[in-house]
Formats: structure tokens, sequence, C-alpha cells
């Protein structure tokens, strides 16, 4: 308590923003009032400053042999915990969204879901944070931008099947973003809706008539909305392209923990890892590996090889075909020999 100024003294001569420096010296506050120095509660506190203290403990549990646990967590412990003082020391709604970060739920929400690209358009951060996480478990892909200028320029560069946005945006109103994004090839194949504080007659009648699918006037209750938006979505669905690739690093989900989730959820598609100079591939067609590819080899011994990879990228291509089936053993037995000889290896 008597130092927690400290940090913004060690960075004073950086000439940090302002934002940077209260974010700084409230990152001890507590969401139920209880913290220092002011005893700030909810969202009271600064954001920046709600962020840095469910990090900083983090990287104390994960990083710090001698914290309170006196050994350093594994990331999905250390979110067990910052989840046991949610609405009490940490935001609630930040502490979900972190630990999706860290432990890998989000990679395992997007192999199981059939990811739906989604824009959300706000310049509040505290609009979009709840609204974000549900949307997240639900099976959209999600990026959040906060200027309608920002906005037109992500649609031109990647394909969203849903845009969500504020009415009240700069330097051009949600309306005239709208408007812009419809003479755009992508923008024009995207699903709208309008999620804004401004909702009078005129602006939810003028809404609808440039082509907008909803119009749902704030604050609404993230879980109904994010219902009306998926359905939305999949009426949509049948006129749209293909589907979302999902990709990633094996750093964030390893190689056996990602063919048990796409045997489990019965999925189909080539899943293609690159790591360093090498690359291969696993075919799934319904959960059941039918081939793996890897260098020079393929079948049973690429898949052993592939799952020795601990580095490296991965894509999931959900519209791959498989044309014949090689590897006839049920990926839980793949499994299974494969730590038999990783055991085996080990006592070699």
């Amino acid at each position: 308590e008597k130092s927690f100024l400290t940090a913004a003294r060690l960075l004073s001569s950086a000439r940090l923003p302002e934002a940077t420096v209260q974010a700084l010296n409230h990152m001890y506050e507590r969401i139920d009032g209880k913290g220092f120095p002011d005893q700030q509660s909810g969202k009271d506190i600064p954001l920046g400053a709600r962020i840095l203290a469910i990090t900083d403990t983090y990287a104390d549990l994960t990083q710090n042999p001698r914290n309170p646990f006196r050994k350093q967590l594994r990331p999905i412990e250390a979110s067990e915990v910052l989840a046991k003082y949610k609405g009490e020391i940490f935001d609630d709604a930040l502490v979900d969204l972190f630990r999706i970060v860290v432990t890998g739920d989000d990679i395992k929400n997007k192999l199981l879901a059939g990811r739906r690209a989604a824009l959300l358009v706000d310049p509040d951060p505290e609009e979009t944070t709840v609204l974000e996480l549900r949307m997240i478990e639900a099976g959209f892909e999600v990026k959040t931008v906060r200027t309608a200028e920002r906005a037109l320029e992500v649609i031109a560069e990647e394909d969203f099947e849903l845009v969500v946005t504020e009415v009240e945006l700069q330097p051009i109103d949600g309306f005239a973003l709208l408007e812009t994004a419809r003479r755009t090839e992508k923008g024009r194949a995207a699903t709208w809706v309008f999620h804004a504080s401004r909702a009078d007659r005129e602006d939810v009648n003028r809404g609808f008539e440039l082509g907008a699918a909803d119009y749902v006037q704030k604050p609404a209750r993230a879980e109904i909305l994010v219902a009306k938006l998926r359905k939305l979505v999949e009426q949509g669905a049948p006129q749209r392209g293909a589907r979302t690739a999902v990709s990633g690093s094996l750093e964030e989900m390893g190689l056996t923990d990602m063919v048990q989730i796409l045997a489990q959820g019965r999925k189909t598609g080539a899943l293609k890892i690159r790591s360093g100079n090498e690359s291969g591939e696993l075919h799934f067609v319904s959960g059941e590996v039918y081939n793996a590819v890897f260098g020079k080899r393929s079948g049973d011994d690429a898949f052993f090889e592939l799952l020795k990879l601990k580095t490296g990228d991965f894509v999931l291509d959900p519209d791959f075909k498989a044309e014949q089936r090689v590897i006839t053993i049920s990926a839980e037995g793949l499994l299974l020999e494969a730590m038999r000889r990783l055991d085996e290896s080990a006592r070699a």
C-alpha cells in the first residue's frame, strides 16, 4: 500500500497518457470497493486498472514460485483462482474473457463451433466487453473496432457474416457506415444489426429502411441479443460462402487435445500444421481420422510423428473433403497407441 505509485513513477519519463497513469495507480482497487487507494468500486475503476489487476495477479500465480500457493500454477489453475474472486476483487466479464484467451477455451470453442465471423463497432469498451464474451461463447469469431473509419477498413479486408454497430460513431454515424459498406462487395453480403443507445422512432425506421436485420436499444441483455444474432446468421447461412477456417498455434493447444476435441465433436475437415520448415495434415470425417500426411510419410506413421510437434501453427479447413480412408484405427485408439509409444521412448 505504501508503494502502489511506484509503477507510474518508474515510467514517468516516458510521458505516459493520463489514462495509462490512472490504470497503473488504481490497479489495486477492488470491484467491491474495499481496495486502495480510493476505494473505487465497479465500473468507477478505470478499465485499464481492472485489466491490470487480473494480468498482474495471473503473472504472479504462473511465474512466481513464492506466490501464496508456493508454486507456479498452470494457466487453468490460475484462471480458477481468479474466478473465485469474480465480483469481489476482479471484474466478472473480464475474468471470463481472460480465461478464454489463456486456457485454450477460445481454440476449443472455435474448433467445435461452426465459427461465424462478426464485427462489433462501438466506441465504448464497457458496452462491448460482455457482449463480445457471450458472442465468443456462442460460437462467433469476434473482431471489435471503435470508429466507423476503422470498420470500413476491416470490412474491405475481411469477410464478416454479421456486423453489430452503434449509431453514434465517428467520423460518420452508423447509418452512413451501413450505406457506405453496402456499396462494397464484402459489406453488401453481411447481416447488419444496430445495437444503439439512440432508438427513437425515426432512427429505428431509418435503420430498417437501410436494410438492417434488427435494431436493438441499449441496454439489452447480452444473452438475449446473442440468441437473436445467432438466429439471424443461421437464417442467412445458406446464401453465404464457405465457412470460416480456424487458426492458432500449437503453444495454445497441443495436437493431442485438438484430436480429442475434433473426434468428440464429430468434426469434418483438414487440420493443416506447419512447424518450422515441416508441414503436415490430419484429415477428419465425422470425427474419425481418415489420413495423416507429414513430409514423405502418410497414414499411422505420419500421425504419430505429427503428435511429437510442440511448436508451430495450425489451420482447420472445415470445407476439406477426404478422398479415401487410409487410417482405420479410431481416434481414441490412435491416441492410446501414441501414448504407449511415448512411454516406451521415455523408458528407453
